[in-house]
């Protein structure tokens, strides 16, 4: 949540992540939890939608990532991926 920046700024954690071994559920929470839950966008939403309808985003968008990501593995545990490295 504290990280700031476009999506792309997400893809080199992601990568590493990848390296070190992460499971496929956590890179997709990771990448959607980037997306959709910083710190300075919920500041800029309070703002302007006030707080009620952040929190309320919030805590309705926390476990659709999670679901999403235990979707996304199950569909994607039996394929492999390469990594290439230029």
């Amino acid at each position: 949540m504290a990280q700031a920046g476009p999506l792309y700024g997400a893809f080199p954690v992601t990568y590493l992540l990848w390296k070190k071994g992460a499971s496929i559920r956590n890179i997709f929470i990771y990448i959607g939890a980037f997306c959709t839950i910083k710190i300075p966008m919920i500041a800029f939403e309070i703002g302007f939608l006030g707080l009620k309808f952040s929190i309320l985003r919030t805590v309705l968008t926390l476990p659709l990532i999670i679901l999403i990501g235990i979707i996304m593995e199950r569909y994607l545990k039996n394929r492999k991926f390469e990594i290439r490295e230029n």
